[in-house]
């Protein structure tokens, strides 16, 4: 039986690819290893999205969701309501 992780953490991003991959490493090298990020794409046109599918790959902690492009307010919203 999975457990519920101790802490949610929601990342809104929106091209965000030149800060997004020293951003997760910091986020997986925290001490607490009981989490979930769910990082929320607010609708970027650059190569975020693929960076954060390429971590999600090797960190089932990690969850992708889209979100059309309303601001940081609608996908902090959006991924507060998807955390467990």
């Amino acid at each position: 039986m999975a457990t519920e992780p101790v802490a949610s953490i929601v990342l809104p991003y929106w091209n965000s690819e030149k800060t997004l991959k020293r951003c997760l490493n910091s986020i997986q090298s925290q001490t607490c290893r009981d989490w979930e990020l769910i990082a929320v794409n607010d609708y970027s046109i650059d190569d975020s999205v693929e960076i954060i599918e390429g971590f999600q790959k090797i960190d089932s902690r990690i969850k992708s969701l889209h979100s059309p492009n309303k601001g940081i307010v609608e996908a902090l919203n959006f991924g507060i309501l998807s955390s467990t």
